[in-house]
């Protein structure tokens, strides 16, 4: 699964130099350092899709173990964040800046906006207004709506820390810059749905969410994985794209 799911195009099997090998109790892995934490977090996402103790938070105070959690998983914590119920209104067209100003330290949460794509699409960022009207509903259903109101260009967000957010226009989003593969576990998911097989859950899951964006497991598409043990999906995929997994799997 190691070598489908961190950086797929960097191993030996694809023409690369970067190894893996075991013998089922040793693993020796050469890659990048960037790519060897990549699979140290995977590991981690395993042991806890699995209930076993993080060797990473051995030892550790509940503070320390808060940190390193929030450092594992950044984008479960955003996303626990995004969920929260939120009631939001605002009728007449509104600065974006405006909004995110009070939204964000009432939600304790950073909305960074790249000035950069906006620059290139040629439009400032103190231009863009937009309106939303949520009714009991989440921060994700806010944020997107306000955003999906704007008129001049196309936006959309991707989390990049556990309690920050980025604004980002939707065509760069899925450029390789921006939208760099990553790994994210969907836990208990099988558990809920008894309807489907894991087969039948993974095909509707491509047909549905954004199809052009899966390819097969040795290539840099996005790809999905299951682990039996766990009954967990693991899932390659752009940020943009996991934003539609996450919510996908939650309907």
């Amino acid at each position: 699964m190691i070598p489908h799911l961190i950086a797929p195009l960097s191993w030996q099997s694809q023409g690369a130099t970067c190894q893996l090998d075991g013998d089922g109790t040793v693993l020796v892995v050469n890659q990048t350092e960037i790519n060897h934490r990549e699979i140290a977090r995977f590991f981690e996402m395993v042991r806890e899709a699995r209930k076993i103790p993080l060797l990473s938070t051995a030892g550790k105070s509940p503070q320390e173990t808060e940190r390193t959690l929030r450092e594992l998983f950044p984008e479960r914590y955003c996303e626990a964040t995004l969920d929260k119920p939120l009631t939001l209104h605002y009728v007449t067209p509104t600065p974006l800046a405006d909004v995110f100003r009070i939204l964000g330290p009432a939600l304790n949460l950073r909305f960074l906006v790249n000035h950069r794509t906006l620059n290139e699409a040629q439009i400032p960022f103190t231009e863009l207004k937009g309106t939303v009207h949520v009714e009991k509903g989440t921060v994700r259903e806010a944020v997107q709506q306000l955003l999906h109101s704007v008129e001049l260009v196309e936006l959309t967000y991707r989390i990049v820390d556990w309690n920050t957010v980025e604004i980002i226009t939707r065509d760069a989003a899925f450029l390789p810059e921006y939208g760099t593969l990553e790994s994210h576990y969907y836990g208990a998911v099988l558990r809920e749905q008894t309807e489907l097989t894991p087969e039948e859950m993974i095909a509707m899951l491509k047909n549905t969410v954004e199809p052009d964006s899966w390819a097969e497991s040795t290539s840099g598409g996005g790809a999905v994985f299951l682990d039996h043990v766990s009954e967990t999906f693991f899932i390659r995929q752009s940020h943009p794209v996991q934003q539609i997994v996450y919510v996908w799997l939650k309907e």
